[in-house]
């Protein structure tokens, strides 16, 4: 199984009130081709097949967390190797997802 160090980096936009979250690696990577394909059930990426026990679930269980709540993630492999994982959540989430009705 492939390692790498995992980062995760996290900003809040206050005026866009959105939580940008970041979690990047130094791992082989995704081809471009297959960026979007990794968010799919089941798939996994041919550059991590054979080298990883992974179902090819999780980041589709995260996608569908992520967008139950209005949020967006994306993949993008970074430019000095690894991958990135984009997150955007809208603030509201971080006071418990409470909205005063009225």
């Amino acid at each position: 199984m492939l390692e790498s160090p995992v980062h995760i980096n996290t900003r809040v936009d206050r005026l866009s009130c959105l939580l940008h979250i970041a979690v990047l690696d130094r791992g082989p990577g995704v081809p471009e081709e297959e960026l979007d394909l990794i968010f799919e059930p089941l798939f996994r990426s041919s550059r991590t097949r054979k080298n990883s026990n992974g179902y090819g679930l999780g980041l589709t269980i995260a996608r569908r967390i992520i967008e139950a709540h209005n949020g967006h993630i994306r993949a993008g492999n970074r430019i000095d190797g690894g991958l990135c994982v984009d997150i955007t959540l809208p603030c509201e989430l971080l006071a418990g997802g409470a909205r005063s009705r009225g």
